[in-house]
């Protein structure tokens, strides 16, 4: 195997691990439903980002909030980058991974919560899809 090979090799794991590595995408929210409870939702969508302090109803419902930061893939973007990368490797393989550092990333975030009322799923969305409660301070 020759030292091009290597690279080229070396190029296409990178790029394959990055594309299947652990990333959530949004897709994860169209495996949700209504009434699940917060264990069944930790196990699609894995550990939350972060999670809000309980609040506690006047009628004794506790509401608990979940963040999640998904990502979702700009094919547009990528394209760019998977060409200019493609090309790096090719010219010269040493390159091959400053365009990775260089360009910019094919993936954007969205901050999406999920509400729970009495451990069971109730809303789930962007800010401004799920009413979100007040704490004493007036900020989720």
């Amino acid at each position: 195997m020759n030292i091009r090979s290597f690279f080229f090799i070396a190029f296409v794991t990178t790029v394959i691990i990055s594309l299947t590595g652990c990333v959530r995408k949004k897709d994860l929210l169209l495996q949700l439903s209504r009434d699940m409870t917060k264990n069944e939702v930790e196990l699609k969508m894995g550990t939350p980002d972060e999670i809000r302090c309980p609040i506690v109803t006047v009628k004794g419902d506790v509401i608990d909030i979940w963040e999640y930061r998904l990502a979702t893939l700009d094919e547009e973007q990528w394209s760019k980058n998977f060409v200019v990368t493609l090309g790096c490797c090719l010219l010269f393989p040493p390159l091959a991974f400053i365009p990775a550092v260089c360009m910019p990333s094919a993936l954007s975030y969205d901050i999406y919560f999920l509400k729970f009322i009495n451990n069971f799923l109730s809303q789930w969305g962007r800010r401004s899809d799920v009413e979100l409660p007040l704490n004493h301070q007036g900020s989720i």
